[in-house]
């Protein structure tokens, strides 16, 4: 963000300081432009954070030579700000907006940021950004704490859904799986890209968090062994040899259904697998062991090697597939069992290198060719 010199409270009023204003980047770029199409409304959105709760003051200034009103803000230390502009041009005309912000009106001195968009031809492609552009921004407004909590008191961010599984374990993770694909990343620049902080703050309570109370965390161990395949004989699928595998839980039901959508957004975010996820995963865990996430993630995909299906009936062969519960009887479920699939193909992938058995992958050719 463009820094400006900060104006100090005039005639005594009470003035906050204006911290940053952060206007969104496409693509967590900076230097991108968002796409808007001429003659329709394109939405500017922005963050301005102060150092308290007292007023301060913005304006648009739009870049076709108009601008808004100054508006008040008070109450907060963060504010989501956003305004519709219709504009007109050719294809491929640039057009640089700004959001100001001054703690005095009229505007003395100011802090503000570019928002950087381009007329684009009205297609498919333009649309499907312009889609993108306000989905992330509707998530990053309704992602929140409430309900939740975190093992270590560190800042988390959490997203509902209650229409089907009561969770906010698998919403969290598609919501940061969301942001993340389109290179909001955990280890970009929150000062210039503020749905940085909605990624940490999702990953976070994905690993370290709890629903309701600490009873009920997003994630937690379970001691598995080895499964018979019957006539196959006895596999193991502890591919990391620590006895666990870990499942998305936050006290709601179908972990299958859930945790590869917890593993897509580990992966997605940009997080090492080497990093410290700062909680140690063992029923009861005092610290002595903290799991990183190339961990987590080889024991999410150890669990769903030991919770698959393992009866027979599947044209001859072993029943592959995932249901609602670990080792559900036959017949599964493709839905539950594709999200298996969804996290264990890039958790294959370097620099995850996850250790995946070839008797899955088998196994569930079999539930699939059923």
């Amino acid at each position: 963000p463009l820094v400006g010199a900060v104006a100090f409270a005039m005639c005594g009023a009470a003035s906050a300081a204006v911290d940053k204003v952060i206007c969104v980047p496409w693509q967590g770029d900076t230097n991108k432009q968002h796409t808007v199409i001429s003659g329709q409304a394109a939405q500017l959105k922005c963050v301005v954070k102060t150092t308290d709760t007292s007023t301060v003051y913005y304006k648009w200034v739009f870049g076709d030579g108009t601008e808004s009103a100054p508006t008040a803000l008070s109450g907060s230390t963060k504010y989501n700000v956003e305004t519709t502009k219709t504009y007109v041009g050719v294809s491929g005309t640039p057009i640089t907006s700004k959001l100001q912000v001054s703690n005095t009106t009229p505007f003395v001195m100011v802090k503000e940021d570019p928002y950087l968009m381009k007329v684009e031809t009205d297609d498919i492609n333009a649309r499907i950004n312009i889609s993108i552009d306000k989905g992330l921004w509707w998530l990053y407004k309704n992602g929140g704490t409430s309900g939740v909590g975190s093992y270590n008191g560190s800042p988390i961010l959490a997203w509902y859904q209650g229409s089907y599984v009561s969770t906010y374990v698998s919403p969290t993770a598609s919501a940061v799986h969301a942001f993340a694909i389109n290179n909001h990343k955990f280890g970009g620049n929150a000062d210039e890209d503020p749905y940085v902080d909605a990624v940490r703050g999702g990953l976070n309570y994905l690993v370290n968090g709890y629903t309701s109370s600490s009873s009920y965390p997003a994630l937690r161990s379970v001691a598995i062994s080895t499964v018979n395949h019957g006539v196959d004989g006895i596999h193991n699928p502890d591919g990391n040899t620590n006895g666990y595998g870990i499942e998305a839980y936050g006290g709601s039901g179908d972990p299958p259904y859930q945790g590869g959508q917890v593993m897509d957004a580990i992966i997605s975010s940009g997080v090492a697998p080497g990093a410290s996820t700062g909680r140690d995963f063992a029923p009861g865990g005092a610290g002595s062991h903290i799991w990183t996430y190339g961990e987590v993630v080889q024991d999410m995909v150890d669990m769903y090697a030991w919770g698959q299906y393992d009866g027979t009936g599947c044209n001859g062969g072993i029943c592959g597939s995932w249901w609602y519960g670990w080792n559900y009887s036959f017949p599964g479920d493709n839905s539950a069992s594709q999200w298996g699939a969804i996290g264990i193909l890039p958790a294959m992938e370097a620099p995850w290198n996850a250790v995946v058995p070839q008797w899955l992958k088998t196994y569930n050719a079999n539930w699939l060719a059923y």
